[in-house]
């Protein structure tokens, strides 16, 4: 490999290290205690040092390991941060008209409890089947800027999966997660064309 290769495999990575605002930190079977077999991603976009930002929770229960099958989930919580002051359903399973979101609502075995400050809890008449992979989005407003949780496991998500009964079944999942931020277009592009560069060059380099 001459230098001119290794230096663009260099700045390929280079770009995915430090240029990539993140890469989600997904929680699941390997390190979960209560996933149930199923895997939790949390995740932001917009300005963390402002007030507001939208919120993507994915439960990929699709996986082989996944514990509960035939169950459904009809209410999810996170907690992002202590100063909520609103939060609105963006999209969510099935009919997102049906899932209303309350914020300083936590989540236990019986469903939202109305208490737990800072909170978001979300439930539905509508409860989401399993089997695939599931996606809420959420707009949460903050009263004071740059009040997210940011640092690692300083997040924390709840789920609650029932039979066909409406009952309660598995663990009521209840774990520490790092909100990361939804990667940005632009630096997916960016890292994109790195690495089409070095696998260009790789290939000249092997023809020549």
């Amino acid at each position: 490999m001459n230098r001119k290769v290794l230096c663009a495999l260099v700045f390929a990575m280079a770009l995915l290290v430090f240029s990539s605002p993140v890469k989600a930190d997904t929680i699941g079977p390997g390190n979960c205690t209560s996933c149930n077999g199923a895997s939790y991603t949390l995740q932001y976009d917009g300005d963390a040092s402002g007030t507001t930002l939208q919120i993507t929770l994915t439960i990929d229960t699709s996986l082989g390991g996944f514990g509960l099958p035939g169950s459904r989930i009809d209410q999810v919580a996170f907690k992002i941060s202590t100063d909520l002051s609103s939060v609105s359903v963006v999209s969510a399973p099935g009919a997102p008209g049906s899932w209303g979101a309350a914020i300083n609502s936590g989540l236990d075995a019986n469903g939202c409890d109305g208490s737990g400050n800072g909170f978001v809890c979300a439930d539905s008449a509508a409860p989401a089947a399993t089997g695939g992979v599931l996606t809420w989005v959420f707009q949460v407003t903050n009263t004071s800027a740059g009040a997210f949780f940011l640092g690692d496991d300083a997040a924390s998500v709840k789920v609650r999966y029932i039979d066909s009964n409406g009952d309660k079944v598995g663990s009521l999942v209840s774990e520490d997660i790092t909100l990361q931020r939804v990667p940005e277009p632009a630096t997916l592009t960016l890292l994109g064309t790195g690495l089409l560069g070095v696998a260009g060059m790789v290939r000249r380099k092997r023809r020549a």
